[in-house]
């Protein structure tokens, strides 16, 4: 090795010199280096150099006892003792410049300031040396020799080095670990190369070794000027982010501020545009918008109705229908919308949205007549989302839409009122809401915003209903009874119904023909009265007992209740906390594919501080005890699938079937007893997925063939057309759905051919036949069976 490094140490010095300029000029031209570090990092590249230069010429001209080569000698010597100080001076530099910025330190560490001292003192010393030979002499050869004083010239370097590393461990926690290490490695490695250098003679050791430390500290330290402008690129990134999302909510709260004022105006839409703006903004996303997109959409729809600013109260708030006067004033409400927004300029879509949602796409909207893809798609998809919620919602001449009602009218709607792609989005979506939760976050919102309930001797007041799903609701409220009725059946009551409109309905009201089941009443007091429930069980009930003298006996006081209700498929469990008196109830439904609501209501008393919670968590079937049976459609005969009971839309599937060539499937189909609409019949479904079921994250859906005949057309995956034929055996749609609940049997035919898939079958005398053409080239394409509020028994496959 050493013989290897006395052959070709003049290379190895030629080639670092060159590496050292390259890297001095590098330095030199970097702008993201503080100017101190910069200076220095250039000086310790080019004092390295120098020094290899030196170093080499020393070599080179040892022995040349011409006059050049008798002045190179000395020359070259002199600079390379004098080099070596100092680039330990230009490390020091470095030191001093990284630990006040990095460490936040105001004065240069006391060791760094001896460590100049004895720069300073070493140069003077070498230059006494030149003239007494302290270090180093030269004899008749003019070669390089070794004096009596030659370890001094090792001590200065070795103690200004043992300095600057004291530094640096004491350090080192404000130093990065990515140039840290090659720091260290500085200021150790020459400490062993010059004990070599004593030992070897004829090789640059120290030279040679520290000419590559500095190499590879250049270019640890540029890696870590790189890692540190990606963090601060990284910060700022996240800290523009920070500030765009501040800004974003900024501009979302007081956009929601401005609706909250709108909506204030009329006591019947609080909350419309924001669930116009929820809906609207699903639907953008189903229609494949991006991020962007959808979130221009959901503003625009927040705002839609700004222009009902510049409306009277006295119109708004109205009794009644409007007069023709009225109602062109009111469709004056674009126009001023679209001025008051006009002046957001970065936000066009907002004048967009407030300008066209009442276009129609048949041209016979207003304010400007505008038809099909001539209306921009925002105002277009603004337009079916803001009549679903007009429909679903109360007004003050008419009680919510069922949603069942709204869905038909969007559907008639399509082409005519609405764009044909987004009715069917919304249908799509209003179809996926089995459990209408579509509507009941506004619910929750309109039940929790309820400022004051005052339930009157008139008979039950009833608040708004809220729906039980399987995550705990609590409701908790202030209740205190009117004059003269304290303790006299006072104690607020929690009712327990469905209703297709979500409201409570006297058996004598006028103008109700919303269909509503009353499940049962349960009272503060501990009573319970069944009405269309199976069974009603009181697991637990505590009274609190209490003396005519304990402050809680104050009967005119007002009191805190709450009522926790959950439900797992056809249970329900109530719990109620109230003056002096803690139960439990558990109700058995009907059957589990039937809804329920619970709405506070009572007699006699003021309700108000109204809150509503809901948790995120599901419940599971054992956190329910079971009272009753579950009543079930699906027993019986089994086929080749397991029998299958579908309690809501798709809310249950068969495994799905390979189709390559021809597919039969025959069945028994009978809808549930609670079944009342067309579509609660069977569906065949075509997909693919990576697991082969319906709830994989890779699932397509090509096509969606329902037994009532409606038509799917678009989808991601696939193009459908469908024809539907009445023939002589059907007779009316109330016969179609009668025979549907007396069961029928079925049989469905599928035929593949390429990318082209027939299905076809003939139900209650309706007679459809579908085309699937599949667009994404997919190869498996899979059969099975879902439905709506159905029983599908006796599944055999061919």
């Amino acid at each position: 090795m050493m013989d290897f490094l006395r052959s070709f140490q003049l290379d190895l010095m030629l080639v670092m010199i060159g590496v050292c300029g390259i890297l001095a000029l590098m330095a030199m031209l970097t702008k993201t280096l503080s100017p101190k570090r910069r200076h220095a990092l250039v000086a310790l590249e080019m004092s390295v150099m120098l020094l290899l230069f030196f170093d080499r010429l020393a070599y080179l001209y040892r022995g040349d006892v011409s006059s050049l080569g008798l002045v190179m000698t000395r020359l070259s010597n002199f600079m390379v003792f004098f080099f070596t100080l100092f680039m330990i001076h230009a490390v020091n530099l470095y030191l001093v410049d990284l630990i006040r910025r990095d460490g936040e330190m105001r004065t240069a560490p006391k060791p760094l300031i001896a460590v100049e001292a004895l720069f300073l003192a070493g140069v003077i010393l070498l230059i006494i040396a030149q003239f007494t030979g302290l270090y180093y002499t030269f004899d008749d050869q003019n070669r390089y020799q070794r004096a009596p004083g030659f370890i001094i010239c090792y001590l200065f370097p070795m103690v200004m080095t043992a300095l600057q590393l004291v530094v640096v461990v004491r350090n080192r926690d404000n130093i990065q670990g990515r140039i840290r290490v090659p720091i260290l490695l500085f200021m150790i490695l020459p400490y062993v190369a010059s004990i070599a250098q004593i030992f070897v003679y004829g090789i640059s050791l120290t030279n040679l070794t520290t000419g590559g430390l500095v190499v590879m500290l250049y270019i640890f330290a540029l890696q870590d000027l790189t890692d540190t402008a990606i963090n601060a690129n990284k910060m700022r990134i996240r800290y523009l982010q920070e500030e765009r999302r501040k800004m974003h909510t900024l501009f979302e709260e007081t956009a929601e501020a401005l609706v909250s004022a709108i909506d204030a105006k009329d006591r019947y839409t609080h909350g419309h545009s924001s669930r116009v703006a929820r809906y609207s903004e699903r639907i953008a996303r189903l229609a494949g918008m991006n991020d962007q997109e959808c979130d221009d959409v959901y503003f625009a729809a927040l705002l839609h109705d700004v222009g009902k600013i510049g409306i009277p109260d006295s119109i708004i708030n109205k009794d009644g229908r409007l007069t023709d006067d009225e109602y062109a004033l009111v469709k004056r409400h674009p126009e001023i919308g679209s001025n008051i927004l006009a002046n957001i300029k970065h936000a066009s879509d907002l004048t967009v949205g407030a300008h066209y949602h009442h276009e129609r796409y048949d041209g016979k909207g207003y304010p400007e007549g505008l038809s099909g893809e001539k209306i921009p798609a925002v105002a277009r998809i603004i337009a079916v989302a803001d009549s679903y919620d007009t429909m679903t919602s109360r007004r003050s001449y008419r009680n919510p839409i069922p949603q069942a009602v709204a869905r038909e009218e969007i559907v008639k709607g399509a082409g005519t009122q609405f764009d044909p792609r987004y009715a069917q989005i919304m249908v799509q979506l209003i179809d996926l809401d089995e459990d209408y939760r579509m509507m009941d976050n506004g619910d929750l919102r309109e039940l929790s915003m309820t400022k004051q309930l005052h339930l009157t001797e008139q008979g039950f007041t009833f608040s708004q209903g809220a729906l039980v799903v399987e995550e705990p609701t609590r409701i908790r409220f202030r209740a205190k009874p009117d004059p003269g009725y304290e303790g006299k059946e006072s104690e607020p009551v929690m009712l327990l119904y469905d209703s297709e409109d979500k409201l409570v309905h006297t058996p004598n009201e006028k103008g109700n023909t919303a269909e509503y089941t009353l499940y049962g009443s349960i009272r503060f007091d501990g009573s319970v009265v069944q009405e269309k429930a199976r069974q009603i069980s009181t697991l637990h009930m505590e009274r609190e007992e209490f003396s005519p003298e304990d402050p809680e006996a104050d009967l005119t006081a007002a009191s805190i209740y709450e009522a926790e209700v959950v439900r797992y498929r056809d249970h329900i469990r109530v719990t109620l906390s109230g003056r002096h008196l803690k139960a439990e109830h558990i109700i058995a439904l009907p059957y589990s594919a039937c809804f329920a609501y619970i709405a506070i209501a009572g007699a006699h008393c003021m309700i108000d501080c109204i809150s509503v919670e809901r948790d995120p968590d599901r419940i599971g079937p054992d956190d329910i005890p079971r009272i009753a049976p579950e009543i079930r459609f699906d027993d019986g005969l089994e086929g080749d699938l397991p029998n299958l009971q579908i309690d809501g839309y798709r809310r249950d599937t068969t495994e799905g079937l390979p189709l390559t060539d021809t597919l039969r499937l025959r069945f028994h189909a009978k809808s549930l007893p609670i079944a009342k609409l067309v579509w609660h019949c069977p569906f065949v479904v075509l997909y693919d997925s990576t697991d082969g079921s319906v709830h994989c994250e890779d699932y397509r859906e090509f096509s969606l063939i329902r037994f009532d005949g409606e038509d799917c057309p678009y989808t991601e995956y696939a193009v459908n057309q469908t024809e539907t034929v009445r023939t002589e055996e059907f007779g009316s749609w109330e016969e179609w759905k009668s025979r549907n609940k007396k069961g029928l049997d079925c049989e469905v035919v599928l035929k593949r051919k390429g990318d082209t898939i027939l299905t076809e079958f003939t139900h209650a005398g309706l007679k459809t036949k579908t085309t699937t053409r599949i667009t994404d080239g997919s190869e498996r394409v899979l059969v099975a069976l879902t439905g709506d509020l159905v029983a599908l028994t006796q599944i055999r496959t061919k």
